[in-house]
């Protein structure tokens, strides 16, 4: 679920990181669709990210 990442991302982000969609796209925690997830990508920069 989409909550259960919020946290995760908020620190991820807040020191220079990504999190993505398995297809590229930021991951946005907004509630008004979709509230499981397919997947998702951790990583320290967007290149490394997309690697």
């Amino acid at each position: 679920m989409i909550w259960d990442c919020a946290a995760g991302q908020a620190i991820i982000e807040a020191a220079g990181g990504v999190v993505l969609q398995t297809d590229g796209t930021s991951l946005i925690c907004d509630c008004k669709g979709k509230l499981t997830l397919d997947g998702f990508i951790a990583a320290r920069t967007p290149p490394l990210a997309a690697s």
